[in-house]
C-alpha cells in the first residue's frame, strides 16, 4: 500500500494503549513499552497483525504508545478503536527533523479536512540501528475521528 499523502479508513482498527516516559520530548524506555504491549496482547489473546502499526504520540514527559491488535473487544481496558480516517505521509525523518515534519503534516491535513486533526501519531518504520541505511523512514499520521 502506498502511504504517502493518502487517507486510510480506521473503522476496523484496534489498538492496545500504553505510554513511555520522555525527557524533554525524547522517549525513554520505548523498547520496554513495546515489549510490554506485545506481552499484554498475548495475555489477552489478541493477534498482532504482520507489520502492525506501533504508533507514538506527542508529549514532553510522557508519550502515548499504541500497538495495533486484532480480536479484542474495544470496551476492554487499555483498548482503543478510534474509527474515522488517518491522513498519512511517508517521509525521511532524520534526527532533528521530526518536529518540523509533524507540524508540516498537521498543516497539510488541516488544509485538506478543514480542521486540526484529533491526534497526530508517528510510526518509526526503521530501528535506530538501521535508520540511516533506510533513510530514516517514518510514517506520520493525522487522525480524524468519526466526526467530520
Amino acid at each position: 500500500m502506498d502511504w504517502n499523502e493518502v487517507e486510510s479508513d480506521w473503522g476496523d482498527i484496534t489498538f492496545l494503549r500504553s505510554a513511555t516516559n520522555a525527557v524533554l520530548g525524547v522517549p525513554v524506555g520505548y523498547a520496554g513499552t513495546r515489549d510490554a504491549l506485545r506481552a499484554k496482547a498475548a495475555a489477552l489473546g489478541a493477534r498482532i497483525p504482520e507489520d502492525a502499526m506501533l504508533l507514538m504520540g506527542a508529549g514532553q514527559f510522557r508519550r502515548p504508545v499504541m500497538l495495533e491488535v486484532e480480536g479484542l473487544d474495544p470496551s476492554t481496558r487499555g483498548v482503543w478503536a478510534p474509527g474515522g480516517v488517518a491522513y498519512t505521509r511517508l517521509l525521511p525523518a532524520p534526527w532533528g527533523e521530526l518536529k518540523k515534519l509533524v507540524k508540516e503534516t498537521e498543516s497539510m491535513a488541516t488544509a485538506k479536512y478543514g480542521r486540526r486533526p484529533d491526534g497526530v501519531w508517528v510510526w518509526y518504520l526503521t530501528c535506530r540501528i538501521c535508520s540511516a541505511q533506510r533513510s530514516f523512514e517514518t510514517l506520520i499520521l493525522a487522525h480524524y475521528g468519526t466526526r467530520r
